[in-house]
């Protein structure tokens, strides 16, 4: 296996070559460590750097007029942050990290850099961006039409659908890094309807709550409560520029 967390998050679209996974390795080969709950960069800010998560959960928020917090999208290992802020001076959103993250930074004109020494490598960063765009538009789907048993347990199964990726596990079980007031943000309720949803959710069986930590036991039904589409059982390679 790639010691770059990026060469093996991309590796689900394609098979990458010695080369591309050497130039990926490149960019991850000075890793800081962040603890739970440090601003990584703030709403508005000047952003010329990209980051790739080693290891760890972070947020991606925005501020609302009415001063509530909306978180926009998780970020998990293996993941490549502020590529959707690449075109804009200055940063869209507040990342914060959720629990202890190892991150390696990385200048946006290393990236440009990329583009130019391997079009393969391009093709499948911008793969993966425009799969987290459909991710994302699914998420809008689910809060927008969907009541709060669907959001929640649309939710933790993109959690889940994220930590299988990069773990192969079949059986999901994970620590939860976000309290319920985080939950909240991020689906748009309150945490008293929050913990309510969760607590039927694991009196139905669907899953176990043991302190922070989650058990997935009847991932068919959460599914379908959720209305949930694993986008990442529908890829389409054979576009790719060849290796």
């Amino acid at each position: 296996m790639s010691d770059s967390c990026l060469a093996v998050h991309l590796s689900n679209f394609a098979d990458l070559t010695e080369a591309e996974e050497r130039l990926l390795g490149d960019l991850e080969k000075e890793p800081a460590s962040y603890s739970g709950g440090t601003e990584i960069y703030a709403e508005g800010e000047a952003l010329d750097q990209l980051f790739i998560v080693n290891e760890g959960w972070l947020a991606s928020s925005t501020m609302l007029v009415d001063g509530d917090r909306q978180i926009l999208q998780l970020h998990y290992t293996g993941d490549l942050v502020g590529a959707a802020e690449v075109s804009l001076q200055n940063s869209f959103s507040t990342l914060t990290t959720l629990t202890n993250v190892t991150l390696c930074r990385f200048p946006r004109s290393e990236l440009g850099e990329l583009f130019a020494k391997q079009p393969r490598l391009a093709a499948l960063i911008y793969g993966m961006g425009m799969i987290n765009n459909v991710i994302l538009a699914d998420r809008l789907k689910a809060l927008g039409r969907t009541n709060a048993k669907a959001r929640i347990a649309n939710l933790l199964m993109s959690i889940i659908m994220q930590i299988r990726l990069m773990s192969g596990d079949g059986d999901i079980s994970f620590d939860m890094p976000l309290t319920q007031i985080e939950i909240a943000d991020a689906v748009g309720l309150t945490p008293v309807h929050v913990s309510r949803v969760l607590g039927e959710l694991e009196r139905q069986g669907i899953i176990e709550r043991a302190s922070r930590r989650i058990q997935l036991c009847d991932e068919k039904r959460l599914s379908a409560i959720a209305q949930y589409d694993n986008r990442f059982s529908d890829l389409d390679t054979k576009w790719l520029p060849s290796a």
